[in-house]
């Protein structure tokens, strides 16, 4: 058993995997405007999972040192391609697309001698238009309705309010930002 061979194999077909999603987002952003961004990520991401643990299966066949070697190749990688398709998802395009940080960061690289003054910022930042994206993309996956005018919270969104309310509250989330009064 060469387990040194066996590691390079399975880190080649992580590199592989990384590769071929980033190459695939590259390709399907550049084509398309996108609307539902988590979705198409996530389908970016079982996409390339599925094209890697395929070729894994069939190329490296005959390169680990066993058959038992191989299927933990293979099934491991395809656990480990998963998480890293999460993590692209979470840190690559949508973290960006979705962060008021990243916004005045590149706001601010933009401006003359990359600097403007807070009014100034303010009335660049256009909040309205990332809000109303994220209202459409919130009705997409049915976390909410619209009802009246208004928008209404479904069963999906009160679910995952309360994940977001716990995970606010275990990590204390709420003594570091201002709430306005939003959680009890």
């Amino acid at each position: 058993m060469d387990l040194g061979k066996d590691i390079a194999l399975f880190a080649s077909t992580v590199f592989v995997n990384f590769s071929l999603l980033l190459l695939l987002q590259a390709l399907f952003f550049n084509a398309l405007r996108i609307s539902r961004l988590f979705t198409a990520l996530s389908r970016l991401a079982m996409i390339s999972t599925a094209i890697t643990a395929v070729l894994t299966w069939l190329v490296f066949q005959g390169m680990y040192s066993s058959i038992d070697a191989w299927v933990l190749g293979t099934l491991g990688g395809i656990t480990t391609f998963f998480g890293i398709g999460a993590l692209s998802v979470l840190l690559g395009p949508a973290s960006v697309d979705r962060s008021v940080t990243a916004h005045i960061l590149i706001y601010l690289a933009r401006a003359p001698n990359e600097e403007l003054m807070d009014e100034e910022l303010i009335l660049r930042y256009n909040g309205t238009m990332i809000l109303q994206k994220r209202f459409e993309e919130m009705q997409g996956v049915g976390a909410i309705t619209r009802h009246e005018g208004n928008l209404k919270l479904t069963g999906k969104g009160r679910r995952l309010a309360v994940v977001y309310m716990w995970i606010i509250k275990i990590f204390r989330l709420d003594e570091r930002i201002r709430w306005s009064g939003c959680l009890k």
